[in-house]
């Protein structure tokens, strides 16, 4: 069954015509397997529950036109064939003829739904505009090769239909000129059509028949041609790289991309992808491979080095740059410059170059961008690592660990990679971040070293990656080597300010680094065009991590200096840190800012260090007290209470009020950590301080309650939670008596008082609704206590309230327990299939807060867990809970806040849940 969207819209071999539904398969078929997030997010975002919309669509899919479609979990794929996807498929394989066969009309030309949302509307429009460039392109290289064998008139028909192909907007300026020559020399009767483009572009070329018809005639196909300094057919395999060399091919057809520059670090394997990418261009085109490595610091002596690649003379009558000029005009050429960053000074001459040859294309390859307004630039990373937990022979098949385990085997012939090995390799490609040269020069040494020991000292030194083989050019020697030829193009104060910004650990924000090492946006935008700086999609920068290694070097050479900005940026980690909490406690974009403070992680860890070693305990525990509200809101516990324990372990002197706040926040940690004795004698030694300078602390007795409440002292528990709550309402602190009131109802449940933890459960939701704070503890509470009572339908929209808000909060701690009351309200509603999906994510979230919250009380999910795998079998149960565990943070949402019937407990199971 196949699928046509070029012209129509209709599913072949069936009677099926919805147009939602086959919109659905033709953006799977072009965009690959999808989530259903992703797909109702295209398709129905203009709904008010888009994932329902999208069911509604699979159910009919499946019951009009089985088949279609496969449903593995919350992923989607279509088994059919779409025309468009076959087109696109034979232009990557630059079989153009029968890709353009295949083109019979625009991308869904016609098709309009009353319900289009934006984001579907922009889909269908830039993909239609995205294959009708492709075909025209092919359309317009067709029509060449037809001219280049005298074959005008058929030329000139191609180069109509291209010009004027539906779907397509109007040709680009670039391909004006290649429409100009191949109309005029097969006569056109649309000539004057194209004649008015021009004057719209406010161009005009005049040529006559004789003259086009010259232009394009041309020899056939001729060979690939290489300078004798550059490199020859490489006798190494290629690995990876699959997605990037389909991008540059298909960009390369492009006809308004005349000149592509591939970007990135040093060892990062430009040249290589280059040379594999043009290999495969069209065979009707010139290959011309020119090194640049060796040329002085400017292009003027780029015709000179065309000539020789091309082994034709430079006429000696005319000046170099245009007897170049003589030599390409008319030639369909790809010229591919390699190395071409130490000759930007003379990149204008690409452009008068561009100019004269319309058939001319130059790929380049270069640490920096051209900077030319022609240019079309495709950064380059590392190769894709092997993510932790990936079974060993999904690993084998990641690019890093594919290129080191062949490389390893060429340097010691007998070299298995084993499960056993897997864990070190993985490491030694995250330590040189995916680069190609740094994970071939790591190989080499398993000849002599083990693999861990190959990690061990690549940690400790970047000289440890240098080349021993006697054909390695001086540039890819070592590391080192090209990170000196990268810095050495800058200028000091550039080279200074590089330096300086390795002081940050996982990344920096523009505030961070213009404050820490005074580096403007500008600065920053040029480290980036030179490959030296990398962008992630949060806003953040970071170093890949062997140049940070070596500027950390760089920045050593200069003590006062590297003192000054460690010290500069400790004390912007100190007051990112005051404002979030600020934030936090305000519960002012509590998720925002705790995202931001998660990305700021390793540069607080690295601050933290530095005032330890420094023994500056003041500075250390006033940074740790200021993120209280952190440390249990993302369940980073016992990472903080193991800073608090290093810290006070000194016996430093130090302010009452800093010791006293340092001891109470121990003590809520260790209460989060389980360790209800150490936490008692934290937060009783605050009390204490706290009584001997007369200022009571009503959230410390808050603590100490809900440690003594954990503990199983529910009398000792209501005396602290009075007496917080008298001090919470005695200084006017509403939040505070909203938490005082809640725990108190716990107390009341716990002894069997419903009415009386109802009612304290609503006056702290009052109370906190008054103080505009978070309802997320209380509504859980609430649900708690309805699930208990046996009314379903309350519990369900409390547990459904509070989940929805600390995902939005993320309020890590809380969301286990709540995952937890949600299970079992599923299976006192008797839906199993629900309830062991919940059941998984519940798993998943335990194992994820592994040493951060103590284990709750599990009798009762232990019990609703095997009588939920007795109702399903074990087969069904397992393959329910494998869904839950594998649900992102998203569709969790999603799927907890779905399907608002609640159904009654005479149901014995459910038959069916859309999930």
């Amino acid at each position: 069954m196949d699928l046509r969207t070029l012209g129509t819209l209709a599913l072949e071999g069936s009677t099926f015509t919805r147009p939602k539904p086959l919109i659905l398969l033709s953006y799977l078929a072009l965009e690959g397997t999808q989530t259903r997030q992703q797909a109702a997010d295209v398709l129905f975002s203009q709904a008010g529950d888009g994932l329902s919309s999208l069911r509604t669509t699979i159910r009919r899919l499946r019951s009009e036109a089985p088949d279609t479609l496969e449903v593995k979990r919350h992923l989607l794929r279509t088994t059919v064939m779409c025309d468009a996807q076959a087109l696109l498929a034979h232009l990557d394989a630059h079989d153009l003829q029968a890709g353009v066969d295949l083109y019979t009309g625009a991308f869904l030309a016609d098709v309009t739904l009353p319900d289009w949302s934006v984001e579907l509307e922009n889909w269908v429009y830039s993909t239609r505009e995205f294959i009708a460039q492709r075909v025209r392109g092919a359309l317009l290289t067709l029509a060449e090769r037809q001219a280049a064998q005298g074959q005008f008139g058929p030329a000139a028909a191609l180069a109509e239909r291209a010009a004027w192909l539906p779907g397509a907007p109007d040709p680009e300026r670039e391909d004006l000129s290649t429409l100009r020559l191949l109309l005029t020399a097969g006569k056109s009767p649309l000539l004057s059509r194209l004649e008015q483009l021009e004057r719209e572009y406010g161009a005009s070329w005049t040529v006559s028949t004789d003259e086009a018809r010259a232009r394009l005639l041309r020899p056939p196909t001729a060979v690939s041609s290489w300078v004798s300094s550059g490199p020859q057919q490489p006798l190494t395999s290629f690995v990876g790289r699959q997605t990037e060399r389909a991008e540059l091919a298909r960009t390369l057809d492009r006809p308004e991309v005349r000149l592509l520059t591939l970007m990135g670090p040093g060892g990062i394997g430009k040249t290589r992808l280059a040379l594999e990418v043009v290999a495969a261009a069209s065979s009707h085109q010139e290959l011309v491979f020119v090194s640049l490595e060796t040329l002085p610091s400017s292009l003027e002596l780029l015709p000179g080095a065309v000539a020789q690649a091309l082994r034709v003379p430079l006429r000696p009558d005319l000046p170099p740059f245009e007897a170049l000029l003589a030599i390409l005009e008319g030639r369909s050429t790809l010229l591919l410059l390699d190395s071409a960053e130490h000759l930007l000074d003379g990149a204008s001459y690409l452009s008068r170059l561009l100019r004269a040859c319309p058939a001319l294309k130059v790929m380049v390859t270069s640490r920096e961008r051209i900077g030319l307004t022609e240019e079309w630039v495709m950064p380059l990373s590392g190769l894709d690592l092997a993510a932790p937990g990936l079974p060993f022979d999904d690993a084998l098949r990641q690019e890093s660990v594919a290129l080191f385990a062949q490389r390893a085997r060429r340097a010691k012939l007998t070299f298995r990679l084993t499960p056993a090995d897997l864990p070190a390799v993985r490491q030694i490609c995250q330590l040189v971040d995916g680069s190609p040269l740094g994970l071939e020069l790591a190989a080499a040494w398993v000849r002599v070293l083990p693999i861990k020991e190959i990690a061990s000292e690549l940690r400790r030194s970047l000289d440890f990656l240098q080349a021993t083989d006697q054909d390695v050019p001086p540039r890819h020697h070592s590391l080192r080597a090209i990170f000196d030829q990268s810095v050495e193009r800058l200028t000091r104060s550039e080279r200074q300010t590089l330096a300086q910004l390795s002081v940050f650990g996982g990344g920096f924000d523009r505030e961070a680094a213009l404050a820490v090492a005074g580096a403007t946006l500008m600065t920053l935008a040029r480290f980036v065009d030179k490959s030296l700086v990398r962008t992630a999609l949060s806003g953040c920068y970071d170093l890949h991590v062997l140049l940070h290694q070596f500027t950390s070097e760089l920045l050593a050479r200069d003590t006062a200096l590297e003192a000054s900005t460690r010290q500069r940026r400790r004390d912007h980690v100190l007051a990112f840190c005051r404002r979030a909490s600020e934030a936090l406690r305000e519960s002012s974009d509590e998720g925002a800012w705790t995202a931001r403070l998660d990305q700021q992680l390793d540069n607080l860890r690295i601050s933290l260090r530095e005032w330890l070693d420094l023994g500056d305990i003041e500075t250390l525990l006033t940074c740790l007290n200021t993120l209280r509200p952190y440390w249990a809101r993302v369940g980073r516990t016992r990472e903080a209470l193991e800073w608090y324990t290093l810290a006070l372990r000194l016996g430093a002197p130090l302010r009452p009020e800093l010791r006293e706040q340092a001891l109470a926040v121990s003590g809520e940690l260790s209460y989060y950590q389980g360790q209800w004795t150490e936490a008692e004698q934290y937060l009783r030694a605050a009390l204490l301080s706290r009584d001997a300078r007369g200022a009571p602390s009503p959230l410390q007795h808050l603590h100490l309650g809900m440690t003594l409440f954990a503990s199983g002292n529910l009398s000792g528990a209501l005396t602290e939670y009075e007496t917080a709550l008298d001090g919470f309402t005695e200084s006017g602190q509403t939040n505070g008596v909203a938490a005082a009131l809640n725990n108190l109802g716990e107390i009341h449940q716990k002894l069997g008082n419903v009415a009386s933890a109802l009612q304290c459960y609503q006056q702290a939701l009052k109370a906190k609704q008054a103080s505009g704070g978070d309802l997320d503890t209380v509504l859980l509470n609430l649900g708690a206590l309805a699930r208990g009572s046996g009314d379903h339908a309350a519990a369900q929209n409390y547990l459904r309230q509070a989940f929805e808000g600390i995902m939005h909060r993320n309020f890590v701690l809380l969301i286990l327990p709540t995952l937890e009351e949600l299970a079992c309200l599923a299976w006192d509603l008797r839906r199993p299939v629900r309830a062991a999906v919940l059941l998984g994510a519940t798993e998943a979230q335990r194992h994820r807060q592994a040493g951060d919250q103590a284990p709750p009380g599990q009798a009762e999910l232990a019990a609703v867990t095997a009588q939920v795998r007795e109702n399903l079998g074990e087969d069904a149960f397992a393959a329910r809970r494998a869904e839950g565990s594998e649900m992102t943070s998203d569709q969790l949402v999603q799927f907890v806040l779905s399907d608002d019937s609640v159904r009654g407990d005479n149901m014995p199971s459910e038959t069916a849940v859309v999930l």
